[in-house]
């Protein structure tokens, strides 16, 4: 009885010994697991891509395809990379291919030329199906056959005659275009040259009139004569004080003298005063002379605008319009043709 128990206590006791290792050997196992490189991609198309299909990196294996998941438009796909040498860099770009002779796919993963130092990205390029490239091909021939046609037409029974009447008359029409442009530009230029010539005139007439109203300002502001009559003011007030404060006869002899002194020079202020009245006047005159020459030459000049106007009259710009639309409208049938 007591060797029974030895027994069962030695059995309970390797079968503990033995949940350890084996919790232990699982738990490596999880950790290693863990530890390998999972990436996580996504495609609009798979091209019959299956679980564990082989993942590989400048043609070695280095993992497989562990999850195939659709999720809305695109499938989701997870690889895990087996070989603990091998990065996935960054910058990669992850493709579907054929592998082998049964046509079998496989992830390939081609790592960029140069470093990329962004956040980590892996780059996805679609695969390519047959169906795709048959449908490119006929685009290109309903392309092709399409110019054939419309070369055809263009090329057909008078097609090259038309073609030559529509650049000779489309020819035509740019050589008028330019005639007309030239003749406008020769207008322009004797315009241009009149009004010139007429500016430098008012030029030179604006500033003789300039020097006539500086002169008159001059005149009109000129302090001698209101000075030497303050002055003859002056002289009589203080002569009138003088005969107040004596009535005596040489004093009044005196008083005399004074007043026919300052009389006399009176008269002599009177008469410049007269002679600079002549010169105000005769420069007023001056003034109203040359306000009808700069009269004259604006009337000239207005008839000279008048004249440009005429030249830019709308049956002139009208004229000219139709010919460029006419320019275009060829142009555009030519378009059409070709």
């Amino acid at each position: 009885m007591r060797k029974k128990s030895f027994l069962l206590l030695e059995v309970f006791i390797w079968i503990i010994i033995l949940g350890g290792l084996v919790f232990l050997g699982i738990d490596f196992i999880k950790q290693r697991l863990d530890s390998r490189q999972t990436h996580q991609v996504m495609f609009r198309d798979v091209d019959s891509l299956l679980l564990g299909a082989p993942v590989r990196v400048m043609g070695i294996d280095v993992g497989y395809v562990s999850e195939i998941e659709p999720i809305g438009d695109e499938v989701y796909i997870t690889f895990i990379i087996t070989n603990n040498k091998v990065t996935v860099p960054n910058g990669s770009t992850i493709s579907i291919q054929f592998t082998g002779l049964a046509g079998s796919k496989s992830i390939e993963i081609k790592p960029p030329k140069a470093k990329v130092t962004d956040n980590y990205k892996l780059n996805v390029s679609e695969p390519v199906r047959i169906n795709s490239l048959m449908q490119v091909q006929t685009e290109i021939s309903e392309s092709v056959l399409d110019s054939s046609k419309n070369a055809l037409k263009m090329f057909g029974k008078g097609g090259v005659d038309i073609m030559k009447s529509n650049i000779e008359k489309v020819n035509n029409g740019t050589n008028d275009a330019i005639v007309g442009v030239r003749d406008i530009k020769v207008v322009l230029s004797d315009a241009n040259g009149n009004m010139h010539r007429s500016s430098s005139y008012v030029k030179e007439i604006l500033n003789d009139q300039s020097e006539n109203l500086n002169s008159l300002y001059g005149a009109f502001t000129d302090q001698d004569i209101d000075q030497q009559i303050k002055d003859y003011i002056k002289s009589f007030n203080d002569t009138t004080k003088g005969m107040s404060k004596s009535l005596d006869k040489n004093e009044l002899q005196k008083i005399r003298k004074e007043i026919s002194s300052d009389l006399q020079g009176f008269n002599k202020n009177v008469i410049n005063f007269s002679y600079k009245a002549r010169d105000l006047r005769n420069k007023g005159t001056d003034f109203a002379r040359n306000s009808e020459s700069i009269n004259s030459v604006l009337n000239t000049f207005r008839g000279m605008l008048n004249s440009i106007s005429d030249v830019f009259n709308p049956k002139g710009i009208n004229k000219l319009r139709a010919k460029s639309s006419e320019l275009k409208e060829k142009t555009e049938e030519i378009n059409k043709k070709i």
